[in-house]
């Protein structure tokens, strides 16, 4: 009897690296192409892991079978080669690891179309099959294998991926301190400054990298506040989208969000809404899910999927500890509720300090009570 994992959507290659300033000029000479090239070699030489993202640690997943029928299901999700659910959670354990003048690339191959694999499990007919007995593994925020109790579904590697880029963000531990690095602006600052990128030439290299981030921080403090729109391409890379998509639009203070701000999807729908204060979000905030072909094909689009409640007043402590995390921008405290695609109430809560506290209850997606 055959119980098949039905593919819903493309799936991202990750892997978080860290090398020391030399092997990284070994590996790319600060030129964000060679870097590229590299990753494109090293994610086959490593076989560097795919799977479909999750969120909230679980996957929705639609289930075939053994008589053609179809049921949908949301998959739990676990853990066990890496400390977050999240991607970039996880690269952030990584960079608070990373020492003095050494260099983490996180790196990912993302598709934009088509679907991953499928996964099938054969049990014997008189083997009563119960759904939720099914785990996902998860790692970088991808379930990369589904298991059944103690047995593995076998990847039936029947994937059809399309339109596939590399993105690459590379951050780096300068006296103590993270930063981010632009590959081809730092390129134009050594030319500039008639700094050879070699091996020979490291110390040269480093001093002028700390030259380039104390002038950055000095740009910074002279950044116009106002209403402020942010693309998708500034954040994420040229490579990765086109001018004029906008990814977050709001009033910056300081050169921060401050007031009401909208997220976007990249095809324009609302991702989320809520408001921030000195860069922090406060209050009540909303994430809706976008547009996909499953919904299309359910006659739907994209919906309510979250209302979550932020702390509206910080500490100097905590406000000093955000902002030094960098990945995580606000702390949950108050209401929390997620939804099905049908309007219904998946589950709900309550957070304090950015922890689930009381009674939390789970539904159905009909709206039947269950935890």
């Amino acid at each position: 009897m055959i119980y098949k994992i039905l593919p819903s959507s493309p799936a991202p290659e990750r892997d978080i690296i860290s090398y020391d300033l030399e092997k990284f000029i070994e590996i790319c000479d600060f030129n964000l192409d060679n870097l590229k090239d590299w990753f494109e070699s090293h994610r086959y030489d490593e076989e560097v892991l795919q799977g479909e993202e999750y969120f909230e640690e679980s996957i929705l997943k639609e289930i075939q079978l053994p008589d053609g029928s179809k049921t949908e299901y949301k998959i739990p999700v676990t853990i066990n080669a890496c400390s977050t659910h999240d991607f970039d959670k996880e690269v952030e354990v990584y960079k608070n690891k990373l020492k003095n003048r050494q260099i983490l690339i996180q790196c990912e191959m993302h598709w934009s179309s088509g679907n991953w694999n499928s996964f099938s499990i054969d049990l014997s007919a008189d083997e009563k099959f119960e759904v939720n007995k099914i785990k996902g593994e998860g790692y970088l925020g991808m379930v990369i294998g589904y298991s059944y109790e103690d047995r593995e579904f076998q990847n039936n590697e029947d994937w059809m991926l399309n339109e596939g880029y590399i993105n690459l963000n590379v951050y780096m531990n300068i006296n103590g301190r993270v930063v981010e690095l632009d590959l081809n602006a730092i390129e134009s600052y050594l030319e500039k400054g008639s700094i050879e990128v070699s091996l020979e030439n490291t110390d040269s290299i480093f001093q002028s990298l700390e030259s380039y981030f104390e002038e950055k921080n000095d740009d910074k403090k002279h950044s116009h506040d106002g209403f402020h729109k942010l693309y998708f391409d500034e954040k994420f890379g040229a490579d990765r989208f086109s001018p004029g998509l906008i990814y977050q639009e709001g009033f910056l203070k300081n050169g921060k969000w401050d007031g009401l701000s909208k997220v976007y999807h990249p095809n324009g729908e609302l991702n989320m809404v809520g408001s921030y204060t000195d860069g922090l979000k406060v209050g009540d905030w909303k994430i809706y899910s976008k547009t996909t072909p499953y919904l299309e094909s359910q006659g739907l689009k994209g919906y309510l999927y979250i209302e979550m409640e932020y702390k509206d007043d910080y500490s100097l402590d905590e406000y000093e500890d955000l902002n030094a995390k960098k990945f995580t921008d606000g702390i949950k405290e108050g209401s929390y509720k997620r939804y099905y695609s049908n309007g219904n109430i998946e589950e709900e809560g309550m957070y304090k300090n950015d922890q689930k506290v009381g009674t939390w209850k789970k539904y159905s997606f009909d709206g039947e009570l269950s935890v």
